[in-house]
């Protein structure tokens, strides 16, 4: 994230600064770090308003820390771009509380879900289960899928729905109820180790064989593509999330991954593109507020429509947040191609149960 900072402040600046309200600004970025602690992000975002001075604030915390510092930058009235923060607590609690200065650019579960759900459905499965961590977020995105699948896939039967404690390692009775209803799709959410366990013991039980009538269709989770790599009998033909798919969205695009991996020899990670993104829509909206007073600008992102490399962004009234769309790829031969949007596809779906090309609605 602080490489896409470098980037934009040496892009503005060695430009000249850009131009508000008839008056030329210079871009100062001041850094803090959390440290991943309340404590300590709070003690950050008090010192970069009283001490910093700072006029706005882009970047990136925890959606524990970040729920807990949303008060800081309303009650001192600046500006604050979320970029990363996912939890659906954040907009809930931004629409709840009546904010005004809070906004939500991250990819959040809502985006994630749906991006599932689109997928799933063109599957044309009959039934799914849920196979779930026992916590607020494993319960809210099984939510989110069930309202997602009842309005894509009216006529998908939800036949078993688990939960088990975080750090779970033997699914062997799930996943031998799952096979006697004949589950064909399972919404998991689980974290590593125990995402392994679970494609390990599918995987033992038959339930992961291409073309095999108790084969099940489920997904990996962000952070395992070494794993799966590694593994990849047991997840061929899996969902996995890809965020961010490379591509020419806007004119900020292309131009974005270019100067990224020119400067830094790399690609951009997701983080990085957010945190990017969220600085090019600040200087939009300080551009349409025509200069730095505060109240201005957050009327600026509340009403205004900008853009960044992943899109257009137009944040909801009252939420503050903004829909992403959300790639997703399937897993063959032990690696993700993009198959979600189905503009941005590399491969077209695939059922692993029936061993055949899925046709697109």
């Amino acid at each position: 994230m602080k490489q896409a900072c470098i980037l934009f402040e040496e892009e503005i600046n060695e430009a000249g600064g850009f131009e508000a309200g008839g008056k030329t600004y210079l871009v100062e970025i001041v850094y803090g770090d959390s440290e991943g602690k309340i404590e300590t992000a709070v003690a950050v975002v008090e010192k970069l308003i009283s001490q910093d001075q700072v006029d706005v604030f882009v970047g990136n915390l925890y959606s524990s820390l970040m729920l807990n510092v949303m008060d800081i930058f309303e009650r001192n009235g600046v500006p604050a771009i979320a970029t990363c923060t996912g939890s659906t607590s954040i907009f809930g609690k931004i629409g709840d509380e009546g904010m005004e200065y809070v906004f939500q650019l991250g990819v959040t579960f809502v985006d994630e879900i749906d991006a599932r759900a689109s997928v799933v459905a063109a599957m044309g499965y009959d039934t799914w289960a849920i196979m779930a961590e026992d916590s607020d977020t494993g319960r809210t995105g099984a939510k989110w899928m069930k309202e997602m699948l009842d309005e894509k896939a009216p006529n998908m039967e939800l036949v078993a729905e688990e939960y088990v404690e975080i750090g779970t390692e033997d699914f062997y009775t799930e996943l031998l109820k799952f096979r006697d209803l004949d589950v064909q799709y399972v919404f998991t959410y689980l974290s590593p180790p125990s995402i392994y366990r679970w494609f390990e013991q599918a995987h033992e039980l038959g339930m992961t064989e291409v073309g095999s009538e108790n084969r099940i269709f489920s997904h990996t989770v962000s952070g395992t593509t070494e794993w799966e790599a590694e593994h990849p009998e047991m997840v061929e033909g899996m969902m996995g999330d890809m965020r961010f798919l490379y591509g020419d969205y806007t004119e900020m695009s292309l131009p974005f991954l270019n100067a990224f991996k020119g400067k830094f020899d790399q690609e951009p990670l997701i983080f990085s593109t957010q945190q990017y993104g969220g600085l090019q829509i600040m200087k939009q909206a300080i551009e349409q507020a025509g200069g730095l007073e505060k109240d201005k600008i957050a009327e600026a992102l509340d009403d205004g429509t900008f853009i960044d490399p992943w899109g257009t962004v137009d944040f909801t009234s009252g939420t503050h947040m903004n829909r992403r769309f959300v790639g997703i790829g399937q897993i063959r031969d032990g690696k993700r191609y993009a198959v979600y949007p189905w503009q941005a596809a590399e491969k077209p779906l695939w059922d692993p149960r029936t061993d055949e090309d899925v046709e697109i609605p």
